[in-house]
Order: structure tokens, then sequence, then C-alpha cells
């Protein structure tokens, strides 16, 4: 995100605005990002389009964050689509189905802005936004895909409409390289073009369909007639990251950068945010190389404090051919409070990917547009950049944080509760109870011999009255004993 310095005050209250705005339109939690998880990188991202003389080189205009725990969902693909010209109604939008791209191995949303010139004078510019959609299917788990190879029913589930009437172009490609020394594939239907094309040095052959002259429902089908093996062929550039050491006090990480050409050095740029509970020590960053020594040609090192900001790493350093470089830090890990961790707190904590950004001579493994347009089209058709920008991404971490007890909150809890209600309640009766005198108690000297007679008289009369019961009960038991002898005889 950049700005003019010269009418914004404060590039900290527009970034806060852009990602909560952001955040509203996409249906995404980006408004959790913050100081704590914001950097200022100053060589691995710079801006594109037109920009003013000098405004590339001052890193103060630039912000860069990441929520390596935001997944992509349905809610973000829904308002995504509405930015489309036919929404989901034609062209290719037609096959963004949620069920089978959320099924898919890997999928991605993107959308760049960037400030472009409305004619050849550059005389006037225009905002110009570009959305793209990355999604890896295995079409060998498909249980529609009886023949090897692969269909656009079987991987979206449905078929192309035709081309979006809104569009200027409405154009799929498939890359048929394969078919260029011997037919080992099947495209049907026909393509309205076969383009062969070279991009520094990597020819290629696509298939293209123009879906305005295919107005008409219909299936790109290919299939693979002969069912040999090929070895897939790993990309010149690629890193890998992963945790060391173990325990709950101290770790490590190391970041594994691979340049698999066989003769040319890669320049590259390594950026790394560590959040700010993994305080790292700078003095243990080691760079070994496997076939030499090297050293960076850059370091820009920022520290990070505590619920402020994260640490920044931001190397620059080049890779010989056929080798692997590691780059390994030690940290220590910080005691959280309680309030802090997520609910899921003995999962761990999700920690961003590093970034890896790179020129490359040749574009193997490269679909992405050149630099000048947003559209693959003219990238294929008529290619014009030598060199070809390449930033990739490493593998996120899962970090184990210590945890504390989280039962004895809810003890401590219902002691203070136990506590306060005992001490309140015997409070709360001395405070509100009204204390009355008892005047039963102070009577004369009349009224206490009336009562001390009184009750002596019915002690008395009691007492004559059982008597006098157990007398008549007594003679009552001696007759029935006379009746019994007279009829005995």
């Amino acid at each position: 995100m950049n700005q003019n310095p010269f009418f914004v005050t404060s590039i900290d209250e527009v970034w806060s605005g852009l990602v909560n705005a952001l955040s509203g339109q996409f249906c995404a939690s980006l408004n959790v990002i913050d100081a704590t998880n914001s950097v200022q990188p100053q060589l691995s991202f710079k801006p594109e389009g037109i920009v003013p003389e000098g405004y590339p080189s001052d890193s103060r205009l630039l912000r860069y964050a990441s929520l390596p725990r935001e997944n992509v969902c349905t809610e973000n693909l829904t308002p995504w689509k509405k930015l489309l010209p036919c929404n989901s109604m034609a062209g290719l939008g037609a096959l963004f189905h949620a069920t089978q791209l959320y099924n898919a191995n890997y999928h991605s949303l993107a959308i760049h802005i960037r400030p472009v010139c409305r004619n050849k004078t550059c005389s006037q510019s225009s905002v110009e936004l570009s959305q793209s959609l990355a999604v890896v299917i295995d079409p060998t788990l498909s249980k529609q895909q009886k023949s090897p190879g692969w269909s656009f029913k079987t991987l979206f589930g449905k078929t192309i409409q035709g081309g979006c009437p809104l569009a200027a172009t409405s154009v799929a490609f498939v890359d048929v390289s394969m078919n260029s020394s011997s037919n080992l594939l099947k495209i049907s239907p026909d393509p309205t073009e076969v383009i062969f094309t070279t991009r520094g040095g990597d020819s290629r052959k696509y298939a293209m369909y123009d879906l305005h002259k295919l107005n008409a429902k219909f299936n790109i089908e290919l299939k693979i007639l002969n069912n040999k093996k090929v070895q897939p062929v790993p990309p010149t550039v690629y890193g890998q990251k992963y945790l060391t050491g173990y325990g709950q006090e101290k770790g490590g990480f190391s970041s594994v950068l691979h340049n698999n050409h066989p003769t040319k050095s890669v320049r590259v740029i390594y950026l790394d945010i560590v959040p700010w509970y993994m305080r790292l020590y700078l003095h243990t960053l080691k760079i070994t190389n496997s076939v030499k020594t090297i050293k960076t040609e850059k370091l820009l090192y920022t520290p990070g404090k505590d619920r402020t900001k994260p640490y920044e790493l931001e190397i620059q350093l080049t890779l010989p051919p056929r080798s692997t470089t590691t780059i390994s830090m030690q940290f220590d890990k910080a005691f959280l409070k309680w309030t802090e961790h997520p609910p899921d707190a003995n999962i761990g904590f999700y920690t961003s990917s590093a970034i890896i950004s790179t020129m490359l001579m040749s574009a193997d493994n490269i679909t992405s547009p050149e630099h000048h347009t947003a559209l693959l089209t003219p990238s294929i058709r008529n290619p014009r950049e030598s060199e070809f920008f390449l930033r990739i991404y490493t593998e996120g971490l899962l970090v184990q944080l210590p945890l504390p007890d989280f039962s004895m909150p809810y003890n401590v809890i219902c002691l203070t509760c136990t506590v306060v209600a005992i001490a309140f309640g015997s409070m709360h009766n001395l405070t509100t109870r009204q204390i009355v005198r008892d005047d039963s108690t102070n009577v004369g000297l009349k009224e206490k011999m009336k009562n001390f007679f009184s009750s002596k008289i019915k002690k008395y009369l009691s007492k004559n009255r059982k008597s006098n019961e157990k007398e008549a009960k007594i003679s009552n038991e001696d007759s029935d004993i006379v009746d019994d002898k007279k009829i005995v005889k």
C-alpha cells in the first residue's frame, strides 16, 4: 500500500483504513492487521505502475502484513466474483463453483491494483484492477474421470456457457507442449487457434479457445494417449522452511534455498517476518552453502518489541549454481498472558511464510503475465521481457508456546466467589437486619406471681387427670378377669 506523502499525514492511519475497507469488501478478517504484524520492507517489494520520481526508494510509504491463519473460504469467493464483469453468469466465471474449488489441493484468490497510463503519452492515468484465481486439482481423484486425462466438467463440475458479453476478450489457454515432439495428448473440441511462443528460451505450445466465437455450451476435454510416466522438472529456484530445536523454552528455524540452474548463479532477496513472541537473536544467524562459503550482500534487521511490532529480517545474497543455501536463527519463546492465547491454544501459533524474490533469465514454470500488462494473451503472443520476476513463498510454521494451567482461572474464580459470598452475606446481615428489643421479659411482680401460680395449677390438674385415668384402666382390667373366671366354671 502506497500513498503520496504530500497528501497523507499518517501512513499507519491510511493503512488501517485500507485493511478495514478490504475486510468489509471481501468478508475477511483483515481488520486484525495492525502494528504487531505489519512491517516496512526495503528490498522485497516495490510499487508497480506509474509512480513519481524517487517514490519507489522511500520504504516509509510501504506496508506489508500477512495473516497465516486466515484461510480463503466461500464468503471470500462470493464478493470476489461480484467484481467480474458478468459475475458467475457467463465466461470463465461460470466455472467458479465453490464445492469444486474448495475440494482442490490448493487455491488462492488475489487482487492487484496499480495506476497505469490511459494513453501512449501518459498524459492521463487510470487505476487498473486485476483479479487472479489459482487452483491445483488432482484429476485422478475425480470419480467422473474414467480415462487418463481431465475435462472442465470433471474439474469444475460445469461446462463453459460462452464468453462474457461485457468483456473485451474471453480466452482459455491449454498448455499442450507435450505434443510438440509426439502425439501424447488429444484435446477436444478443436481449438480456435494454436500458438507457439518462446519466453526467455522456454518454448511453449498453447491451444487457445476464444469463448466469444464459441457461443454454445462446450466442454474442453484432454485425454492422455500414452500413459507413460513423465518425470517432473523441479523449478529453478524454490525454498523450504522448518522448525528446529525442542522444548517450550527455546527453538529455531531454518530456511533452505535451492538453485537448480546448472551454470548460472541467482541473486535472491529473502524476507522473513517473525512474531514478537519468538524473540530472535541476531548473533545466532548462520548462512551456509553446500558448494562454497557465501556472504550476504545486504542485511537489514529490525528488532521486534513485545506486543508492539514483529521482527523483520531481509537479506540479499547470490546462490551459486546447483547449490543449497540454509539460513538459520535461534529464538526464545515468550510466555504469554492467559488472555492472549486463542481458544484452541493447544494447536499452536501459525507464523508467516518466508518470501523469496528473484529475477530469472528463463520462463520455465512461469505462466504469469508480464509487467507491462495484466493480461496473459499479449504476454504469450508478443513476449517482450528477457528477465522474469518471480516471488515464491515457503511453508508457514506452527510454533508451540508454553501454555499456562487454564484450569487455575476457574479454580480462582470459584474460590473468590465463595469467599466473597460468605463475607458479603455476613456483612449484609449485620448492616441490613433490624434489631428489636423483646419487651416480654420486662414484667412486674404481680404478673410474675400470676404466671407462677397458673403454671403450678395447670401442672397439678394435669397430674390428677393422669392418675384418675390410670385407676379407671386398672378397674376395667379386674372386671374383665372376673368375667373370664365365671365363664370357665
